[in-house]
């Protein structure tokens, strides 16, 4: 009896154990099953070496670990970066570092003219690359850091400090946007810069107050440039209306001149015809004409009666 009992008893142990076994190696498998969010990426690795270097979103399945390994990486988030100081991203323990920290003094970006300015950015950029981000480089971000302020560097020492402070920002901002980017895929870290936006250039603040002055005149001369060139293009105006006014009146003047002058010769060259066929005929009514002419503008008129016998009568006409 002892020993049927035992044997019971053994044989529900060794199935109790090996339900527990197979619960077990069910679970191990159901470990396997992921979900990639809509946002990420996953890739999947086998002993190390990249299987899918794109899994796209959804439900999925690899073997468990350590066979299998699965990183999510959210390609669609867009990621801040912020550079206001060159010298933040240093090693404390570094020789720039000691420097830093013994001198206190600030960095400062010079310009092609050697101005120095105070430049920040700000750098939007997404992970384009999962595997290149997760396994070619193990400080994406300080990458991305060195290669914006040495992008902000090389671009400000090839532009003057009047230009950079005043019209420049949207110079600088696509040539650190487009320079980073062609950096960036040189290495292959897997980044992608979206948007550049440049903190406001500002000379050092002992002497911002100069600069300002010399800012002020700048744009003092151009306002008073753009204004000396809109009073001359408005008297240009003017003037240009004046001078065709003058050439119209003086070709209507000009028309009305010879319209006469061939009309006066046209009578002149009638006159002379009828004088030559008559010419005391003509004469006498040339000078008809011309009294008539004359005393057509005498208001009072004595007509005084010829005598041949006497002497002839002074008469005097007075017009009032």
């Amino acid at each position: 009896m002892i020993g049927e009992s035992l044997q019971r008893a053994l044989g529900a142990s060794r199935r109790l154990v090996g339900w527990i076994v197979l619960a077990g190696v069910v679970l191990y498998g159901l470990s396997g099953i992921y979900s990639v969010k809509p946002d990420e990426v996953a890739v999947h690795q086998r002993f190390g070496r990249i299987v899918d270097a794109r899994v796209p979103s959804g439900i999925h399945y690899a073997l468990p670990w350590p066979i299998d390994r699965v990183n999510k990486v959210p390609i669609l988030k867009v990621h801040r970066l912020v550079i206001d100081d060159f010298q933040a991203g240093d090693d404390p323990g570094s020789a720039a570092g000691l420097f830093r920290m013994i001198s206190q003094l600030h960095s400062f970006c010079v310009t092609g003219d050697n101005n120095v300015v105070n430049v920040g950015c700000a750098v939007q950029y997404m992970i384009s690359d999962p595997a290149a981000f997760l396994f070619h480089t193990m400080a994406p971000e300080a990458i991305l850091r060195a290669v914006a302020c040495n992008s902000l560097i090389h671009c400000l020492a090839g532009m003057k400090v009047d230009h950079a402070l005043t019209m420049g920002n949207q110079q600088i901002k696509a040539y650190v946007h487009s320079e980073m980017n062609r950096r960036l895929d040189a290495l292959g870290v897997g980044l992608v810069v979206a948007v550049v936006d440049l903190i406001p250039l500002r000379p050092p603040q002992e002497v911002r107050s100069y600069f300002d002055d010399v800012v002020n005149s700048k744009i003092d001369k151009r306002k008073m440039v753009n204004q000396a060139e809109a009073d001359r293009n408005e008297r240009l105006s003017r003037a240009r209306v004046e001078a065709t006014r003058v050439e119209n009146q003086a070709l209507g003047a000009k028309a009305t001149t010879i319209e006469q002058a061939r009309g006066k010769a046209s009578r002149f060259v009638q006159r002379l015809s009828e004088y030559r066929k008559a010419p005391d005929v003509t004469r006498r009514r040339l000078w008809l004409e011309f009294v008539r002419d004359v005393l057509g503008k005498v208001r009072r008129k004595y007509v005084v009666e010829a005598d041949d016998r006497g002497p002839a009568a002074g008469v005097r006409i007075v017009t009032p």
